[in-house]
């Protein structure tokens, strides 16, 4: 099967069309609520989830966002970003009939990875729109390696849900690399997740905060839990004090209140 994925003779779940434009939209600083407003109207799923989103307690607002148009401007074109890309990665590889508990598992993780290296990036001043999609993207491989299971096996030859997830974490480094290509994504993100390249010194911070995001996701908020990060590779490698680290974990409340509102 990794034969296959490099020669590209495996198929792959497409980005849908209509988050792609959202995001392109929403990084043109000329764009307006009101143009974001009919792309996104063009996608029910994605309509609701921005109203959804706008109309989380996080936000406070006084009275309910009752139009898209209005959910946008409270949300701004950085969440409305978020929200599209999330939303069309759970509708996408986090999507399936088979290995739904293991999916839904691994969207939930993808998420908070994603929402983790957010934070982590904004310690460092750094770019916190890249930072979530790339947190969202890091292991997304594995979440594709499920449904290419699926699909050159057939549901009913594959083991039970266990020993399938087993395998899926064994070929998710392949299926990303296979995805980076079949999605064009952008070089940033590209040599970021792709774990089979090199990411150079522009980008070598990137991949070590998309994978200390996910570990940050992973490991239960306790004290043991807690000195194994401090001593993590990527977040020594990061220079991050252990009171900064701890000051993002310390987010937890706040990221589920967003967690829920996307997803």
């Amino acid at each position: 099967m990794r034969e296959r994925l490099q020669n590209s003779e495996v198929e792959l779940h497409p980005l849908p069309d209509v988050a792609q434009r959202v995001l392109f939209a929403a990084g043109d600083g000329s764009s307006s609520a009101a143009s974001l407003a009919k792309l996104v109207q063009q996608d029910p799923a994605l309509a609701a989830a921005v109203l959804r989103r706008a109309n989380a307690a996080g936000f406070g607002a006084a009275a309910p966002a009752t139009s898209v148009q209005h959910a946008i401007a409270r949300l701004g074109t950085r969440r409305l970003s978020e929200t599209a890309v999330a939303l069309a990665l759970r509708e996408g590889p986090f999507k399936g009939s088979f290995c739904r508990s293991t999916l839904r598992k691994l969207w939930l993780r993808a998420l908070v990875s994603g929402l983790f290296a957010k934070e982590l990036t904004r310690q460092r001043h750094g770019n916190v729109e890249r930072a979530f999609v790339t947190g969202l993207l890091w292991r997304v491989g594995e979440a594709l390696a499920l449904g290419g299971l699926v699909e050159e096996f057939g549901e009913a030859t594959l083991p039970g849900e266990e020993a399938t997830a087993e395998l899926a974490v064994g070929l998710g480094e392949d299926f990303t690399s296979a995805a980076v290509k079949c999605w064009s994504l952008p070089e940033a993100l590209a040599v970021t997740i792709d774990t089979h390249r090199e990411p150079g010194p522009e980008f070598a911070d990137d991949r070590h905060i998309a994978r200390l995001a996910c570990s940050l996701a992973m490991h239960p908020a306790d004290e043991e839990s807690a000195e194994k990060l401090h001593a993590d590779a990527d977040a020594v490698s990061l220079g991050i004090y252990p009171e900064d680290l701890d000051a993002v974990w310390a987010l937890a409340p706040k990221l589920r209140e967003e967690l829920e509102s996307i997803g």
